[in-house]
């Protein structure tokens, strides 16, 4: 090989490794960073329920769908407050009120 073809070849290389790397660094950041990302999808999916529920006044019983991506979203079933709570529904803050005597 002449020397004058050396040059370029070992450019080609480098450049060849750069956007390998660049491309690998793409392919991560467009992943979406793993778990991270599937919560906030099913924070997101959870909060669609929600709007839709509240949609009708937060009304009878919960639905199962909503009770599902709750599930999926927490990973263990919630209660009916504390969904409402999630969901911001009316009433759902409940709270505890203890008399003290003070005589």
């Amino acid at each position: 090989m002449r020397k004058g073809v050396e040059l370029p070849m070992n450019t080609l290389v480098v450049v060849a490794i750069a956007i390998i790397i660049l491309l690998a660094m793409v392919a991560f950041f467009m992943s979406g960073f793993g778990p991270q990302s599937t919560q906030q999808t099913r924070y997101a999916a959870l909060m669609a329920e929600c709007q839709k529920w509240t949609a009708v006044g937060c009304e009878g019983n919960l639905p199962d769908e909503l009770k599902n991506k709750y599930k999926e979203w927490k990973g263990k079933s919630g209660d009916e407050p504390e969904i409402r709570q999630v969901c911001g529904c009316p009433g759902a803050y409940t709270t505890k009120t203890t008399q003290s005597s003070s005589e």
